[in-house]
């Protein structure tokens, strides 16, 4: 074997043992990238928002409403609020929650609410606005004791955009320091809706008052459990 071939022959063999290394190294590196992209979009997977309504629609001008955004994977940072796309204040995570107000005055109507953290993720919520109101044929009556007179009102109520089905009508004679519920000293009397959502309130009770000018205010329940005691529509009542 010449000089020559010798020179090749070990030049063969210094590439053959190089080589090998050179690719275990290409395969490490492109290994560790790979795990750091899937530790990546493992974390960002992880990072989650939940957004939910307390009961999901307000009455116009009667109710408020509330949403509350639970954002997974977020330690702190600001989320975004926004009606319709119009924005509706940011407010800061707190034990990676974060609430928003919706008010009465929101136009009567479906509405989206959307909740956005870091431009990274966002979320929705559908909330309406529904129409409802109490519509009574007078708010002033005059209760006569001398001729024991004490006339009734006539009215009907409009509940989620619809005449109401059925519900009840109570009435209070406010004096300043109302207290509301079945067992409230300040409760007059009870009367039903009907189907068409027509209903007859009294005034009898005023009868044993004193002459003067008192305030009666009627409110309307849809069921018994006291959660939405609608309207509180003022009546002047005036005994002579």
């Amino acid at each position: 074997m010449n000089k020559t071939t010798r020179i090749l022959l070990g030049a063969l063999t210094s590439i053959a043992l190089v080589s090998p290394t050179v690719g275990l190294a290409g395969t490490a590196q492109a290994t560790g990238e790979t795990t750091q992209v899937r530790q990546l979009l493992k974390v960002k997977a992880n990072k989650k928002l939940a957004i939910s309504a307390r009961k999901g629609y307000v009455h116009h001008n009667l109710t408020t409403d509330t949403v509350t955004v639970k954002a997974k994977g977020f330690r702190k940072g600001k989320v975004k609020f926004a009606i319709d796309g119009v924005s509706a204040g940011t407010v800061k995570l707190k034990k990676r929650k974060a609430t928003l107000s919706i008010p009465s005055s929101l136009a009567v109507g479906e509405h989206v609410v959307t909740a956005k953290v870091k431009k990274v993720k966002k979320a929705k919520v559908k909330i309406v606005s529904f129409n409802s109101t109490m519509t009574l044929a007078t708010t002033s009556v005059t209760v006569n004791r001398a001729e024991y007179e004490a006339p009734s009102i006539t009215g009907q109520v409009v509940y989620k955009g619809s005449v109401a089905t059925k519900g009840w009508v109570d009435t209070y004679n406010d004096d300043g320091d109302l207290t509301l519920g079945s067992a409230s000293p300040d409760l007059l009397g009870v009367s039903s809706v009907k189907a068409d959502g027509t209903f007859q309130i009294y005034t009898h009770d005023y009868l044993d008052f004193a002459p003067g000018t008192y305030t009666m205010k009627a409110f309307f329940e849809y069921d018994a459990g006291y959660d939405e005691y609608l309207f509180g529509t003022p009546i002047t009542v005036t005994v002579v």
